[in-house]
């Protein structure tokens, strides 16, 4: 290991040991060490960190999070089906899909994909005219009455 490697590492464990709630003064002595050094040792870490959040990419670790909550969702979901009815175990599953579901939503709307949760989810079929255009001005006028509060709506 590299002087700069080994240093590297020593402000890292400093910043840890102070998140875990001990003073500059206990780390000090701990290493050995001036106070001064300890607070140099956290200025550093703070650049590690910047400059490790600046090289991410957070479209990757925004895709592999999204992949990893939906293969939990359908795993959970998967597992729940499968299960015996009314157990504690099946129950668990539901509750695990919904909270993978609630962070995916939860996620979406932080990096605004998901604006806004939909009060209602509508699909289009089974709509009861097959015109395009008519059935763009139904969906259009549908959308129109739930916004004035309209609630049943018939879909």
């Amino acid at each position: 290991m590299s002087k700069r490697d080994e240093m590297e590492e020593r402000c890292l464990e400093v910043k840890e040991l102070q998140v875990l709630g001990m003073k500059v003064p206990q780390i000090a002595q701990m290493y050995g060490v001036t106070e001064r050094s300890i607070w140099n040792y956290l200025r550093r870490a703070r650049e590690l960190f910047s400059r490790t959040a600046r090289n991410l990419n957070h479209d990757e670790i925004l895709g592999e999070t999204v992949k990893i909550l939906e293969r939990i969702r359908t795993k959970a979901m998967r597992h729940f089906h499968l299960c015996e009815e009314n157990t504690a175990v099946k129950v668990g599953y539901l509750n695990t899909a919904l909270k993978a579901t609630e962070k995916l939503v939860q996620l979406y709307q932080e990096v605004g994909v998901l604006v806004k949760v939909p009060e209602r989810l509508a699909v289009e079929e089974g709509l009861p005219f097959e015109d395009p255009e008519i059935r763009k001005e139904y969906l259009a006028l549908l959308k129109k009455a739930r916004a004035k509060g309209e609630k049943n709506l018939g879909l």
